[in-house]
């Protein structure tokens, strides 16, 4: 039963995906979609042993990349289908 133990941890682990997505919207808004998921793949990594301090448990971050990148994918989708992220074309400079 120890999956029900990373079970109980979705919330948490989801509520940091929506947070760190949403801060490198922010802070990379101009560029792509692939390198926007890379910044947060290298911010989940560092903020990974957090996780494991708090929670106590010992997984690699390897092992959780795949669901946590599955769950970067559904996370944008949903705010890009709510229009919280909103695509805009920017105003030329002259």
């Amino acid at each position: 039963m120890v999956w029900l133990k990373y079970l109980a941890l979705f919330p948490a682990i989801y509520a940091f995906v929506r947070a760190t997505v949403e801060l490198v919207e922010d802070l990379a808004g101009g560029k792509t979609g692939a390198e926007k998921k890379a910044i947060f793949m290298a911010a989940m990594e560092q903020g990974w042993a957090s996780f494991q301090n708090t929670f106590g448990f010992k997984s690699a971050f390897n092992d959780f990349a795949t669901l946590i990148s599955l769950m970067v994918d559904v996370v944008v989708a949903v705010l890009n289908a709510t229009g919280v992220f909103k695509k805009t074309n920017p105003t030329p400079v002259k």
